[in-house]
């Protein structure tokens, strides 16, 4: 979601609420699992949705809190946040 948008403080701390329920997921390995990932979204990146289908996969992936991941991407520039529902 775009940071300027009227619903980023709200989408940001039930993004980060949830994010806080995730297994973090560290390495290469168990971080490639979100190439086959069922549902993902990232905190600051553009997920190619509308705030109303942001909202809509986060209510998704709050009913799958045992299998929600996240990962920390960090880079020399940025750092996001990504949530994501491995497929099985």
């Amino acid at each position: 979601m775009n940071y300027e948008a009227p619903q980023w403080e709200d989408w940001e701390n039930r993004f980060r609420q949830l994010a806080e329920q995730a297994t973090l997921v560290t390495g290469t390995a168990e971080a490639a699992k979100i190439r086959g990932a069922k549902h993902y979204l990232c905190l600051y990146g553009d997920n190619g949705l509308t705030p109303d289908e942001e909202f809509a996969e986060l209510e998704r992936m709050s009913s799958q809190t045992s299998q929600l991941k996240r990962v920390e991407v960090d880079t020399s520039y940025w750092q996001d946040t990504v949530l994501f529902v491995p497929s099985p």
